[in-house]
């Protein structure tokens, strides 16, 4: 799989500014949780721009599939957010889909842990 800069919300000379400094990487569609030995799909919709070994037009019907997949109301998980509140994922296997349901401000950190290669 093919992760890449989001295309389509940045000014083009900021969209290349951003994939100059990061530019694509290939990684496995399926990960294995190094721990639980659980198989997850590794893919988000704001990076992933194409399944490796796929054909364009296999790429065009799956890859929108998985990514509609994923978003199933059957694996969320909703918080509801109160002052002081702290939520954690484990990001080998969880997708953060943050769905704009919410008018009052929120103010977040966020950190990340060093982690595996995916395998």
């Amino acid at each position: 799989m093919r992760r890449a800069v989001a295309k389509g919300i940045h000014a083009p000379e900021e969209f290349e500014a951003m994939r100059s400094e990061n530019p694509p990487v290939d990684h496995p569609l399926v990960r294995t949780h190094p721990e639980t030995g659980r198989k997850s799909l590794f893919l988000s919709e704001n990076t992933t721009t194409k399944i490796l070994g796929l054909t364009e037009q296999e790429n065009e019907l799956l890859l929108p599939l998985l990514l509609r997949h994923v978003k199933s109301a059957e694996f969320h998980c909703r918080l509801r957010w109160d002052p002081h509140t702290i939520a954690f994922w484990d990001q080998r296997c969880t997708l953060h889909y943050a769905v704009p349901d919410y008018c009052e401000r929120r103010v977040m950190y966020r950190l990340s842990i060093d982690g595996d290669v995916p395998r």
